[in-house]
């Protein structure tokens, strides 16, 4: 939820590159790497909602958006990502975000163009900045849990007879 509120009211009111600080979809590659399922749909449930409800402008079907986007971060951990490592988080946080731009850009067309409204998005150089955002905090979460507790590894240790040689 507090994900969510920051991303709807005080995103707006920041001052600097922090406008471009969205932790939400960080967050959500953060459950999934830790196994988290449950937490990260209802993460991006409960967020998009508040997003929906209390956003200033109309915020595109943005619980739609997230929870696309948690599914799609889900199924490619699942399925194309064999193990946790730093660039497979990095990989998932750049799926997700191409997925989210795109629903964005459909919404773009779907409201200006076949429901004659007004739908203002953000410029498409805006992504830059929240790419190199996301991929640096997923980094800083990746390795935190890392170090904290050596559950995700960094490296291959090739200790004799580790791997049955």
């Amino acid at each position: 939820m507090a994900l969510g509120y920051y991303e709807a009211s005080m995103l707006g009111s920041l001052p600097g590159y922090f406008i471009f600080f969205r932790p939400t979809i960080p967050f959500l590659v953060f459950c999934f790497l830790l196994k988290r399922p449950q937490a990260a749909y209802l993460t991006a449930a409960v967020s998009g909602i508040v997003v929906d409800l209390i956003a200033a402008t109309p915020s595109g079907f943005i619980t739609a958006r997230w929870l696309l986007a948690a599914l799609i971060i889900d199924m490619v951990q699942e399925y194309a990502i064999t193990n946790k490592s730093l660039y497979g988080s990095w990989l998932l946080v750049l799926t997700a975000r191409l997925f989210d731009g795109l629903m964005i850009i459909l919404t773009y067309i779907i409201f200006n163009y076949l429901m004659g409204r007004l739908f203002i998005t953000e410029p498409a150089v805006f992504m830059i900045p929240i790419v190199l955002i996301d991929l640096f905090t997923i980094s800083v979460l990746f390795l935190a849990v890392t170090l904290l507790t050596k559950r995700f590894l960094t490296f291959i240790p090739f200790e004799k007879g580790r791997y049955g040689s």
